[in-house]
């Protein structure tokens, strides 16, 4: 089966982070696709801060892209932004900013798309949730008695047997897999998912 399966954990504490997506945090607004309610993570919930992004900008850094990505962004609203040298693309944002009441806002720069940057304008808005931290991943080698996870409308599993019945399905051999390869997948569930369990804190993040 293809999956991922992360541990998530409650925190109370912020993580540091200038990426508006990387927050990791659940409002109660959004909170959704989880087997329990919302107080379940009582001990967590907190005003956190909550990403709305205001305005997006795209700046090209190769000249040889430029008609592409103007072409490729002409329907939408975002302004596309090019200049020969980091100092006249650095003046030209500055003079946007100023111009559309920018300035006090955060700011992030997704770097991901290869022939262009998104530079993100967002404000922080407080909401009742909780932030969350990353505690373990695994990577499908499940057999098919995983299935009883394919329920309607949760992709989020918190009690400990859930844990412990994901455990038990991680047997299925890749093509390519050694028993050892097996194994040690186990383990590493073991070590990941059972052992940092917290109740209250933890839940099993299904993505298909």
């Amino acid at each position: 089966m293809g999956l991922d399966i992360t541990h998530i954990k409650a925190t109370l504490e912020k993580p540091k982070t200038t990426n508006p997506y990387g927050l990791g945090e659940f409002t109660e607004e959004n909170f959704d696709g989880f087997d329990v309610p919302f107080s379940h993570f009582e001990k967590y919930i907190q005003k956190i801060d909550s990403p709305k992004i205001v305005t997006t900008v795209v700046f090209v850094t190769d000249e040889n892209n430029l008609d592409y990505t103007t072409e490729w962004f002409k329907n939408s609203k975002r302004e596309v932004f090019f200049e020969k040298t980091p100092d006249l693309l650095e003046q030209k944002l500055k003079n946007y900013e100023s111009k559309n009441g920018l300035s006090s806002l955060h700011k992030y720069i997704n770097e991901s798309p290869q022939k262009w940057h998104l530079l993100q304008y967002y404000e922080n808005i407080k909401k009742n949730g909780f932030y969350t931290i990353d505690e373990g991943y695994q990577r499908k080698g499940m057999n098919s008695a995983f299935n009883y996870f394919y329920q309607d409308n949760k992709d989020c599993f918190v009690l400990k047997e859930d844990f412990i019945r994901a455990y038990s399905c991680i047997d299925y051999y890749w093509d390519s897999d050694t028993e050892e390869d097996v194994n040690n997948r186990k383990k590493l569930f073991k070590k990941d998912f059972l052992d940092k369990f917290e109740f209250g804190a933890s839940f099993m993040a299904l993505s298909y």
